[in-house]
């Protein structure tokens, strides 16, 4: 089997919605109902990516001047990093790891 270009795909599933890449799919449970939150059309990956770097730096930066409170905290981003360390050990292993 030949394939032309790469393949890339990401599945997150949570107790109140689930995410996928290729084609970028958000859906979200809201008072009772599973909603989709994706946005309706995409801009090229490249501009996507470059403009959150952008947003990113912009914010860090807002964030250091008290210019606006900062978006994340840190138990926020302990859960990513164990989600993180979650998707690492799940490739390992070759198998699903659930997060509890």
């Amino acid at each position: 089997m030949c394939v032309d270009e790469d393949v890339y795909y990401c599945n997150v599933y949570g107790s109140e919605g689930s995410a996928s890449l290729s084609p970028l799919r958000i859906n979200k449970e809201l008072h009772g109902n599973l909603v989709n939150l994706a946005p309706p059309k995409m801009e090229p990956p490249q501009h996507i990516f470059k403009r959150s770097y952008e947003n990113e730096l912009k914010h860090f930066f807002g964030a250091i001047r008290d210019l606006h409170p900062v978006i994340s905290t840190a138990d926020e981003a302990v859960q990513r990093m164990r989600i993180t360390d979650a998707v690492y050990r799940s490739v390992r292993l070759g198998k699903e790891v659930v997060l509890k």
